[in-house]
Order: structure tokens, then sequence, then C-alpha cells
């Protein structure tokens, strides 16, 4: 997963932002070679909350999807018109999470096939 986002520089420039429950900014040559911070757990407020902040119109979230979202953020999201395209991984994916009713579209996954 990691390589794969590293053959997206054309589409998203030299860096990406990360989550677990906290953001944090890398190189697509780090995340690449695995090299990344993690603070564990998994939050979609603070990816929202950072999206929003940062006036992004678009983020690509992927995610196992276990984890909520607070609705007032969502909401927000929606009124700011953010486009959220979600790729759900993983044989226990969560198809349910808050972030693909906001999303543009679904994105398939291991366990469609």
């Amino acid at each position: 997963l990691f390589r794969l986002c590293g053959e997206l520089s054309e589409h998203v420039g030299s860096s990406v932002s990360l989550f677990s429950n906290q953001v944090v900014t890398t190189t697509l040559g780090e995340l690449a070679s695995g090299q990344f911070e993690s603070t564990g757990g998994t939050d979609f407020d603070c990816v929202l909350d950072h999206a929003l902040r940062k006036r992004w119109r678009r983020i690509v979230v992927l995610s196992d999807g276990w984890a909520n979202a607070d609705e007032a953020l969502l909401a927000r999201a929606r009124r700011a018109g953010l486009k959220v395209w979600v790729v759900l991984f993983g044989a226990d994916a969560n198809h349910q999470h808050p972030l693909v009713a906001l999303g543009e579209s679904f994105a398939w996954h291991p366990t469609q096939a």
C-alpha cells in the first residue's frame, strides 16, 4: 500500500498526510520505504478537521474503517463541499464507517472480488 502511494506523486505532490489519532505529514519517499510516524488508534475527526483547516477540496482516505467521526465535523465537511474518496482495505473492513457516507465513491477492496 505504501509503495502504491509512492507512485502517485504526479497526482498528489511530494508529501502526504498520514493519520492515526493525529495527522502527520511525510514525504512520498519516506512512505514508500515504510518510514512513518504513528500515534496509534484511528480517528477520523483529526482527518476532517485537518482537511477543513487546510481548506482542501478533496482527500483520499485509506483505512480499514474502524473509527467514528463527529457528526458536526461531517456536517461541516458536507457544507464545505469536501470531496472524500474512501479506500477500505483488510478482510474485516468496516463498510458502515461514517466517511463512506460522505465519500464521493466507494473503492474496491479484496473481499469484493
